[in-house]
C-alpha cells in the first residue's frame, strides 16, 4: 500500500473512531512519530494509528494481504474503466472468479479491456440482467476466461459498483496477529516525539475489509493475553484502543489500571 493510500485510510477509520466515541476534536494535525497529533478539551493527544491485517496465506504461502491489494489494484483499474465507458453507464457487474485467482500484472491491462468490451457487446437494458459464462466466450476473450466462470451484468440506470466473489479467499486475523502489532507499535515508540503532546495513545482499526474483520473479543479475554497486555503496560502508551469498525465497538486499555475495558462513549 502506497504512502498516501495508507494515511488516507488511517485517517478515514481515525473520523470514525472519534464519531463512534462521540468526541468531537479541536484540531487534528497529520505527523509523524506518532501518526496524528489530535486536540480534545485542550489536550495534544499524540495517536499512532494502524491497522488489523491478517497475516493468513493462502494454499501457496502467500499472503492473503498481498492478494487484497492486488485485487484492489485490479478493482481500480477495472473502474477506472467502466466510469470512462459511455457505454456502460448505469451498468453493474458481478464477477465470480474461477479457483480465486487474479490476473497476473502483466495480464491485467487486457483483462480489462477485454471485459469492458465484452460487457459492451452483451450490455442489457435498463432494468435487465445478463448472466454470461466466460466459457462461451473463450475464444474472443481468452484471458478474461482463464479467470472468470461467471460475468453478471444488471443495468440499473445509476452509478456503477461491480463486485465480485473473492471475498471468502481472505481470513480475518487470528490470535496471533493482535499481539505481533501491538509488539511492533510498543517497539516504535522508542522514535516518538512526546515533549510536545499530553498523553500516547494507540489506535488498532479492525476495518471494513475481509483481512482486517475480526471476531468480537471480550475485554476479559483481553486482559489474558499477556503477550498483549504486558508490552502496553511497559510501553509509552497511556492508552490503547482497539476499535472494532464493522461492529461499532471499541475497548480501551488504560495503563493507569492495566487492564482492558468496553470503551465508555462521550467524555474523553
Amino acid at each position: 500500500m502506497g504512502r498516501e493510500r495508507q494515511k488516507r485510510e488511517e485517517r478515514f477509520y481515525l473520523d470514525k473512531f472519534l464519531n463512534a466515541m462521540m468526541w468531537s476534536a479541536e484540531a487534528i494535525e497529520q505527523d509523524e512519530c506518532p501518526d496524528f497529533i489530535v486536540t480534545l478539551e485542550g489536550r495534544r493527544i499524540g495517536l499512532e494509528a494502524t491497522m488489523f491485517h491478517s497475516d493468513a496465506t493462502d494454499a501457496n504461502g502467500r499472503p492473503r494481504r498481498a492478494m487484497e491489494e492486488d485485487l484492489n489494484r485490479l478493482l481500480e483499474k477495472l473502474m477506472k474503466a467502466v466510469r470512462g465507458h459511455r457505454g456502460l453507464c448505469g451498468v453493474h457487474g458481478y464477477l465470480k472468479f474461477r479457483d480465486f485467482r487474479l490476473p497476473r500484472p502483466q495480464e491485467r491491462a487486457i483483462f480489462v479491456h477485454d471485459l469492458v468490451n465484452l460487457s459492451v457487446a452483451q450490455r442489457p437494458e435498463r432494468g435487465d440482467k445478463r448472466v454470461l459464462s466466460l466459457a462461451e466466450h473463450s475464444a474472443a476473450y481468452p484471458v478474461s476466461a482463464r479467470y472468470l466462470t461467471t460475468l453478471k451484468l444488471v443495468n440499473k440506470g445509476f452509478d456503477a459498483t461491480w463486485n465480485h466473489n473473492l471475498g471468502v479467499a481472505f481470513a480475518g486475523p487470528s490470535e496471533r496477529d493482535l499481539p505481533a502489532r501491538v509488539q511492533e507499535k510498543v517497539r516504535k515508540t522508542k522514535n516518538y516525539k512526546t515533549e510536545h503532546v499530553d498523553e500516547l495513545w494507540l489506535l488498532i482499526v479492525s476495518g471494513e475489509l475481509l483481512s482486517q474483520a475480526s471476531r468480537t473479543i471480550s475485554p476479559e479475554e483481553l486482559n489474558g493475553w499477556e503477550d498483549v497486555t504486558t508490552p502496553l503496560n511497559e510501553s509509552l502508551y497511556d492508552k490503547a484502543f482497539l476499535f472494532q469498525y464493522m461492529r461499532d465497538r471499541v475497548l480501551e486499555f488504560d495503563r493507569s489500571s492495566g487492564c482492558w475495558t468496553i470503551a465508555q462513549k462521550g467524555q474523553p
